[in-house]
């Protein structure tokens, strides 16, 4: 019988297709680094979130290994080169959470524009701070998006249903976003020099790494808000916090960070800011959302398994 390992917590309708394709499924969400190489041994299937860190040595481990699942979008927890060299299919969620992060998104580009954790936090104080919290609308403003696939694409269904001007960067330019949205592809300095928005959706790779760092932060407009929800180390968070102090760029906010939990001085004190809204990487963490990154995963798993 086939055997398939779950290393993290999936939801049980992801099991469920495992499962009923007829596998030995093993859930195993409590494990040491050590043993984990043990656990990996016998199997052909190996189904992880974020937490296992599917390296070459795990890879090795695992001498029967013929697909492993990543119940979510980013692989940046996988050696996916090591295991291609070695014959082994990485399989992700895909567009599954791609509405929920969507949503999360704007939830924190509007946060931070209408300053809303800070007029609620008065509120509770007791205090009536009407007069200090003036923000500026969306329609009508410009929107760059750095990077419209199955997430990026969503957000600008979102800021043309809100009459905004739609920027684009991306290594693959999508017709049909120019047609349904009024999407204009432009350069990265382009994009960075007229919006009034920004919202980074690109996987965090070698060529991605830093992408948006001091260099580009100065491209940007004084009154800017600029917001990750893709991976931490895509936008240079130090430069951030520089441009926020310095009253050179208006906003920021953060589902994402380089450090998880965030521990660096760096990270504290760029959390601390009160123009900055932080979330502890919640853009999927919603029921819809997590059901179907279990279950699209674990038929992608199946599919590969099956033959």
């Amino acid at each position: 019988m086939v055997k398939v390992l779950v290393t993290d917590p999936l939801e049980e309708k992801g099991v469920e297709v495992l499962r009923k394709a007829g596998f030995d499924v093993v859930v195993k969400t409590e494990w040491s680094p050590e043993n984990l190489l043990s656990l990996v041994s016998d199997v052909e299937g190996l189904l992880v979130r974020s937490r296992t860190k599917v390296t070459s040595e795990v890879i090795d481990a695992a001498s029967q290994l013929r697909v492993i699942g990543r119940a979510g979008v980013g692989v940046d927890n996988i050696d996916v080169g090591y295991a291609r060299e070695k014959g082994v299919e990485v399989v992700t969620a895909g567009d599954a959470p791609a509405d929920s992060v969507a949503e999360l998104t704007f939830g924190l580009l509007i946060s931070v524009a209408r300053s809303l954790s800070e007029a609620d936090s008065t509120m509770k104080e007791g205090k009536w701070e009407k007069k200090r919290f003036m923000g500026g609308q969306f329609a009508g403003r410009v929107l760059g998006v750095v990077g419209v696939g199955n997430i990026g694409r969503r957000v600008a269904r979102i800021a043309h249903a809100l009459g905004m001007r739609i920027l684009a960067y991306d290594v693959v330019v999508y017709e049909d976003l120019k047609e349904m949205y009024g999407v204009e592809y432009v350069s990265l300095e382009e994009l960075l020099k007229e919006a009034d928005f920004v919202t980074i959706h690109v996987p965090l790779l070698p060529q991605t790494r830093n992408m948006i760092s001091k260099k580009e932060i100065g491209l940007m407009k004084k009154e800017a808000i600029i917001v990750n929800t893709a991976r931490g180390g895509i936008l240079d968070e130090e430069a951030v916090y520089e441009a926020l102090v310095e009253g050179s760029l208006r906003g920021a906010g953060f589902d994402v960070y380089s450090e998880e939990p965030p521990k660096s001085e760096v990270l504290r004190k760029l959390i601390s800011l009160p123009n900055v809204v932080c979330t502890p990487h919640i853009a999927s963490q919603t029921n819809e959302a997590q059901e179907a990154v279990a279950v699209k995963t674990a038929q992608s798993v199946v599919k590969i398994l099956k033959g």
